[in-house]
């Protein structure tokens, strides 16, 4: 980076302990005009002449208001050459991610109750008493296969079952526990979460995994 612009806002820096930081350089976009005003309203801008060449820098707040601005840049921008985000301290690979995890973010702050679009409640994903139920049904299914035939409805029995809060739907997606790892569920969530680029939304907290209750589910009892 030059030297110059060093000395102006350092969006890797800034980054970590905001929403987040963008670079930019002036384009021949006919939306630029409005791609400046946008980003000088955030919480912190600046610019600078570098090889003759105009360059932006804005910092995002952790607000609902500043992540509106961010996202509404990234669309007006989109396919732009020369714009870089950073988040936590490093530059995004994916502006497509980052633009969707602004939008999730978003949908979550115009909820009465933002949990309510983030959080998830799971069955204990440590706790296999339901598929070693399930896989000793399966084997003894052809001694019963008579009584379906009899339309005769097999005998029920609960089986206890922890719930847990899982901290992020975004995460949970694409995320799956490996119960035999060494590592915690909340570092594991919070692995997937980097891996996923998400890791830097105000929302999210690996330490919100808990457990919140249990269920009794009635399942076939073959006794």
């Amino acid at each position: 980076m030059d030297q110059d612009i060093a000395l102006k806002i350092d969006p890797e820096k800034a980054s970590i302990d905001n929403l987040l930081a963008m670079s930019f350089s002036k384009s021949t976009s006919t939306v630029y005009p409005i791609v400046v005003n946008i980003a000088q309203g955030a919480m912190a801008y600046d610019e600078i002449e570098a090889a003759k060449k105009t360059i932006h820098f804005v910092v995002f707040d952790k607000t609902e208001k500043d992540a509106g601005r961010a996202l509404t840049i990234l669309r007006y921008a989109e396919g732009w050459k020369g714009i870089q985000v950073f988040t936590n301290g490093i530059m995004a690979q994916s502006l497509w991610k980052v633009s969707e995890v602004l939008k999730c973010y978003l949908e979550a702050c115009a909820c009465n109750d933002w949990r309510a679009h983030c959080q998830e409640i799971i069955d204990d994903p440590y706790n296999n008493v339901l598929k070693k139920h399930h896989e000793s049904i399966r084997s003894r299914r052809l001694s019963v296969d008579i009584t379906y035939k009899k339309g005769i409805q097999p005998p029920k029995q609960g089986i206890k079952v922890a719930r847990y809060l899982f901290p992020c739907t975004y995460v949970h997606a694409n995320f799956h526990f490996k119960t035999d790892h060494p590592s915690t569920p909340e570092d594991q969530i919070q692995a997937w979460a980097i891996h996923q680029g998400c890791d830097w939304c105000p929302h999210f907290d690996p330490a919100n995994y808990k457990e919140v209750g249990t269920d009794i589910r009635p399942v076939d009892a073959f006794d």
